[in-house]
């Protein structure tokens, strides 16, 4: 295993940790605080017009809907330190009838289930996977998907898809990004399942919010995401 995977990545909010992106206001596994100013510029808006740039666009929606029509998932970055978004997202997979597989390589259980340092050494090779990690471990995930021949990729970013926005609070890798779509794989580069499959009010907000300042639009498509 790489020294990337295990956690040599230099310093992060949890020490031995590798999934937390390394940054300031970061919590520990890649958990972000809303932005300062965010307040200031926050308002409802019921519904965005749907609009489509040429060929270039994918609509956030239909990529959600195809990760989330997938029946394994395997949820990379749990942590056993403190709560996070990723742990979240495992509970909230797991209590909507997906099987689910936590990765992290720090670990050997996780919430009572088995857990992997990696997609390979997962029994079965997972439909989707959600990122919750450094950049630097997002591409070494791609990178396994794609050897896998995983079709559905999740990389996590609390304030939406538009790229740059959350450079340094993000688990996006646009390196990574790219290798998804060179390769056919269905990539969703930002935003959080916890947005999307059965939300409380917090994510709910967020999601109707990056909506509003238009930061869910998902500029260029593979053929898997063509067909999402």
């Amino acid at each position: 295993m790489s020294a990337i995977m295990q956690g040599d990545i230099g310093p992060a909010p949890e020490r031995g940790n590798p999934y937390a992106p390394d940054c300031q206001g970061v919590d520990a596994d890649g958990m972000v605080s809303m932005c300062a100013n965010a307040s200031e510029r926050w308002w409802w808006q019921e519904s965005e017009p749907r609009r489509l740039i040429g060929d270039l666009v994918a609509k956030i929606d239909d990529l959600v809907q195809g990760f989330l029509a997938q029946r394994t998932i395997a949820v990379v970055g749990v942590s056993d330190r403190r709560e996070t978004g990723c742990n979240l997202g495992y509970r909230k997979f797991k209590k909507a009838g997906y099987a689910v597989w936590p990765v992290n390589p720090r670990l050997t259980e996780f919430e009572g289930a088995a857990c992997f340092p990696d997609l390979k050494s997962i029994p079965e090779k997972p439909d989707a996977v959600f990122i919750l990690a450094n950049p630097m471990v997002t591409e070494q995930i791609v990178q396994q998907c794609i050897e896998l021949g995983v079709q559905h990729v999740w990389m996590h970013c609390m304030m939406g898809t538009k790229p740059g926005l959350a450079s340094g609070m993000t688990s996006v890798s646009q390196e990574a990004v790219q290798r998804c779509r060179e390769h056919g794989i269905a990539v969703i580069p930002g935003s959080c399942p916890n947005q999307f499959l059965n939300p409380d009010l917090g994510h709910s907000a967020m999601r109707v919010l990056w909506r509003a300042l238009g930061f869910m639009k998902v500029n260029g498509s593979s053929k898997a995401e063509a067909r999402a």
